[in-house]
């Protein structure tokens, strides 16, 4: 009976400590298989040494996908932000190709020089995505460096005149005075302003206006577009 007994233990211990780890070794290969990472379940009856281990793999799936969603949203928005430059050096280019312009016009000149400064920004963006590592460890290289405020709305509204062209869209600057100068990553900030200024031209209609608006709020400047568009849907509101 003893011997039986003593089976039936060790039977039953095995299952206890092989049960966790098989659960591991499951998810692992489905992680291999699909590429999603994914947590182990954790039973209440799992020996405290293997629910440690089993803790710490899940917090280092927690880890690994916060930086699969950083490097996702990075390449989102850098994919969005090269769609502007490359639609207004499109734009130009065929201007430039028509026959009927004999020397180039101040709105030609214009053009080209709106082309040299998407084609510039549009580098500096691959630059950063070819940097891939620097968003695997969570970190982006910030150049902080006293900035105008003004000239930033300013820079990022140049950056979509062309485009905004297209649906004889206006912009209305309504800026603060005495903006001081702050402490910013100037491209990065310009960056997230053409995001908003590219999605407010997308979603507006012709003959339309857009607003611009730079002003001081609580010791911070506040950058903020305003259009006619549609807007958010309320399923996607905070």
């Amino acid at each position: 009976i003893s011997i039986i007994l003593s089976l039936l233990a060790g039977r039953w211990l095995t299952q206890i400590i092989m049960k966790p780890i098989a659960s591991m070794i499951s998810t692992m290969e489905e992680i291999e298989q699909s590429g999603v990472p994914k947590k182990i379940l954790i039973n209440n009856d799992t020996k405290d040494e293997l629910r440690k281990m089993a803790k710490t793999f899940n917090r280092m799936i927690v880890k690994l996908q916060n930086n699969i969603n950083k490097q996702r949203q990075f390449i989102s928005d850098a994919s969005h932000e090269l769609k502007t430059p490359l639609a207004s050096s499109d734009l130009s280019l065929k201007l430039l190709e028509d026959q009927r312009n004999g020397k180039l016009t101040k709105d030609q000149k214009e053009l080209v020089q709106h082309l040299k400064q998407d084609n510039q920004r549009m580098l500096r963006i691959l630059s950063e995505l070819l940097n891939m590592s620097q968003v695997e460890a969570g970190k982006i290289q910030l150049e902080i460096k006293p900035v105008n405020p003004a000239a930033i709305a300013d820079n990022a509204i140049n950056a979509v005149t062309t485009t905004a062209r297209e649906k004889n869209i206006h912009f209305q600057k309504n800026y603060s005075n005495e903006i001081p100068t702050v402490k910013a990553d100037e491209e990065k900030t310009g960056w997230v302003l053409n995001n908003f200024l590219t999605n407010a031209i997308k979603y507006s209609s012709e003959n339309s206006d857009i607003s611009v608006n730079v002003k001081t709020s609580h010791g911070f400047i506040q950058f903020s577009v305003i259009d006619n568009g549609p807007g958010i849907s309320e399923e996607y509101l905070p």
